[in-house]
Parts: structure tokens; C-alpha cells; sequence
């Protein structure tokens, strides 16, 4: 699709996955980017992939097509978002750089991180703090120094447990 503009929908509660398979059948194009969690379950940690924008995911639909009824009616699908009276593309500057920002499944790609940047942790008992990088190893591994109560203490996380400020 050429002159294809890209839309939102809102999907029904945890129906990402039979949206999306509803509309491959129907030949639409769609983008679901996801981000990777990791979480515990009694003494394991899981990691699995979820979806960045929980509720909502992307659609291609071509130029003076207009399948809203169609979509509206999808298996998964609560509706499309409409701003007004009708449903408005979304910028291609947007879209261009969120799928940029994803591998060809849709997963959100790691970040590269340098000495020196602010990071703040996802995950743990120091979630929501700032921490400065000071160290990556060759591991998926990142040396934080953190600063507690004056008291600058060295931390090592996972690259994943971590956000650029």
C-alpha cells in the first residue's frame, strides 16, 4: 500500500492477540509494538512480551478506502478512534519513527546506554530511582552508582530493568 495512512484502534481487555489475527485475515496491515517485562513468579523470574500501549494498536488502511465499519466490527476490536466527527491519520513522522524504533516482530529494541547517562529502574526494590551508568559489562549487565541518603552505593541490573532519563 502505497498511499496508506495509519490509524488507531482500541481493542477490547487483553484481545491484542485475536485483533490482530482477525485483521491479518482481512488483509489489513497491522502494528503492535511491544515492549519485553520481566516478572516473578514465586522464586522464578518470566520474561514475556506486552504490549507498549496497553489497549490500543495500529492500523493500515489505503487512501479513499474506508473500512471503518469493517474494523469496527473485528473480533478484538472495540472501535476505531475517532477525533471529531471521523477517525484522523496519524502523522507518518510518528509512525515512521515508532516502527524504527521496533525489530520486525513488533519488540521494542534495547537502547544503547553510555557511562555517564541518567537511568531510572523499572523493577526491584530501587524502582523509580535515578541512578548515573557507570559500567557495562560484557554480560546484559549494567554497573549503576545510586545515591542514597548521601551515600553513593554501586549497583549492578540488568540492561532490561532500566529506562534512559
Amino acid at each position: 500500500m502505497e498511499d496508506a495512512n495509519w490509524y488507531l484502534l482500541q481493542l477490547k481487555p487483553n484481545a491484542h492477540k485475536t485483533a490482530v489475527r482477525n485483521l491479518k485475515r482481512q488483509s489489513f496491515d497491522t502494528f503492535l509494538p511491544l515492549m519485553k517485562v520481566t516478572q516473578r513468579r514465586g522464586t522464578r523470574f518470566i520474561d514475556s512480551s506486552r504490549p507498549l500501549f496497553p489497549g490500543y494498536m495500529f492500523v493500515k488502511v489505503a487512501e479513499g478506502h474506508t473500512p471503518w465499519r469493517s474494523l469496527n466490527a473485528t473480533l478484538g476490536v472495540a472501535r476505531l478512534v475517532y477525533i471529531g466527527a471521523k477517525p484522523r491519520p496519524l502523522p507518518a513522522a510518528l509512525m515512521t519513527e515508532l516502527r524504527g524504533a521496533c525489530d520486525e516482530d513488533g519488540l521494542l529494541a534495547p537502547q544503547t546506554l553510555k557511562p555517564g547517562d541518567l537511568v531510572q529502574i523499572k523493577t526491584g526494590p530501587f524502582s523509580n530511582f535515578i541512578a548515573t551508568v557507570e559500567e557495562l559489562t560484557s554480560t546484559d549487565r549494567i554497573k549503576l552508582l545510586l545515591e542514597i541518603m548521601g551515600q553513593e552505593s554501586r549497583l549492578a541490573v540488568a540492561a532490561h530493568h532500566v529506562t534512559r532519563v
